[in-house]
């Protein structure tokens, strides 16, 4: 029996300084910290993505079948649908999850093109990054869900230890 190993959530170093690409910075000890935290037993494996090239030899090198690699767009950091669609396309181990900042006018249309022109899978969404932050089940969010269940996608809920506030993060506060 051939087992299947998927990355829920990649988000490769090289994507931006938050996730640890430069080093010697803070962004880069932080993520350090959340690579051990989340049970990495080599504190550099993050640094071997400094390019998508080396992000997709690891990917097969430890045998993860697919990695989810998932967009990102609050008020103070943005990973683009375009980019996300650019790194993923050309590789059949990495599927591309789009992202909306649900308090944006145009976040419907942005799921509509991350979906119909860009052919990613899903869509994340980040409300306690919001401005103002948000809950999950915030009225206000209801277009969103929607359009992903009318589109017949996933919506990720992103929440965690980097959230502003673990108010909005914690399922017991819903």
């Amino acid at each position: 029996m051939t087992r299947k190993i998927i990355d829920m959530r990649s988000r490769p170093s090289f994507l931006h300084d938050f996730y640890g690409a430069t080093q010697g910075t803070n962004e880069y000890e932080v993520a350090k910290w959340l690579n051990r935290r989340v049970g990495s037993k080599d504190d550099t494996h993050f640094t071997r993505s400094s390019t998508i090239e080396a992000f997709v030899e690891e990917v097969r090198e430890v045998g993860i079948t697919a990695a989810v690699v998932v967009g990102r767009d609050t008020p103070t950091l943005t990973t683009s649908n375009q980019q996300i669609f650019e790194i993923t396309t050309p590789y059949k181990e990495l599927i591309g999850i789009g992202s909306v900042d649900p308090q944006k006018s145009n976040a419907l249309a942005e799921i509509e093109h991350a979906v119909k022109q860009l052919g990613l899978v899903g869509i994340n969404i980040e409300p306690g990054f919001g401005n103002p932050p948000l809950k999950a089940d915030d009225p206000a969010l209801y277009p969103i869900y929607e359009a992903c269940d009318q589109l017949g996608i996933p919506i990720f809920l992103m929440s965690g230890p980097t959230t502003p506030s673990l108010e909005y993060a914690n399922p017991l506060c819903q």
